[in-house]
């Protein structure tokens, strides 16, 4: 449904009664005299009864300026909450005692901290009593540095010997790792087929025999041993033969040895 308009000429505003808009429907009333009806109200401030109009909400100024100045006066802060106690535990004795919240009281009784300060002060002595710790090398004592425990010389002592023992433990761990990594930069250097074989497992599917002079392999001896078990190619890997259990025997190493790339 269309909008009504207002009645008066230039005036494109929504009709809101009597088929003026609401500014012109207002100066007619004002022009006939007409004046909003008394009713009956309660003041906002005093709580008196008065005749007002419908926007009206006090009785006098007087009261709307006392309304108007309340709002502006800061509101009281209500007193704090008095503390509670809450329970802590003796920093000697471990007993739960009452305590008020960021309170700096860590023992339950003073008793307590005089038996803490006295530990404290015992503790005191005994490290100023302490022999001092010695200053020389741990082995020779002789002159170190500050931050070394033992000199120059010893260091590298101990260092020599720890290298040697690493070696030995590498030596005995890793010989049947190192064997496969050289097998396989061999077969890749003369361009051959390569898998990947554990020793033992050929040696077992031979029977632990030697395949150049049949006689058996002692499982006991280890590397350099001339009669422990190695891995032999039958076909050479510089004339051909690839590394792969087709083509490797269980033999002596110096079985192995002497027969060379033959």
């Amino acid at each position: 449904m269309a909008k009504r308009i207002c009645s008066r000429p230039d005036c494109d505003r929504v009709s809101n009664c009597k088929g003026l808009c609401r500014k012109h429907y207002k100066a007619m009333r004002r022009a006939q005299g007409y004046k909003d009806p008394q009713r009956d109200k309660q003041c906002k401030e005093c709580n008196t009864k008065f005749k007002g109009r419908h926007d009206q909400n006090y009785c006098s100024p007087r009261c709307r300026a006392f309304d108007s100045n309340r709002a502006r006066i800061p509101k009281k802060k209500a007193p704090p909450a008095p503390k509670q106690p809450r329970e802590k535990s003796c920093t000697w004795c471990k007993v739960k005692f009452a305590a008020i919240p960021h309170q700096v009281k860590i023992y339950c009784s003073p008793r307590c901290s005089e038996l803490t300060g006295a530990y404290l002060a015992s503790e005191r002595e005994k490290r100023e009593n302490r022999e001092p710790r010695p200053t020389g090398c741990r082995n020779c004592g002789g002159v170190r540095r500050s931050t070394a425990t033992y000199c120059d010389g010893c260091a590298r002592i101990f260092k020599r010997q720890a290298r040697a023992r690493a070696r030995k433990v590498a030596r005995e761990r890793g010989k049947e790792w190192a064997s496969l990594t050289s097998h396989r930069s061999r077969a890749r250097n003369c361009g051959v087929e390569y898998q990947s074989i554990t020793p033992r497992d050929i040696y077992e599917r031979d029977g632990w025999i030697c395949g150049i002079c049949s006689l058996p392999v002692d499982p006991q001896p280890k590397f350099p041993n001339l009669m422990s078990a190695s891995l032999d190619h039958i076909i050479p890997m510089v004339k051909g033969g690839g590394h792969e259990p087709g083509n490797v025997q269980c033999a002596h190493l110096m079985c192995n040895s002497l027969k060379g790339d033959r």
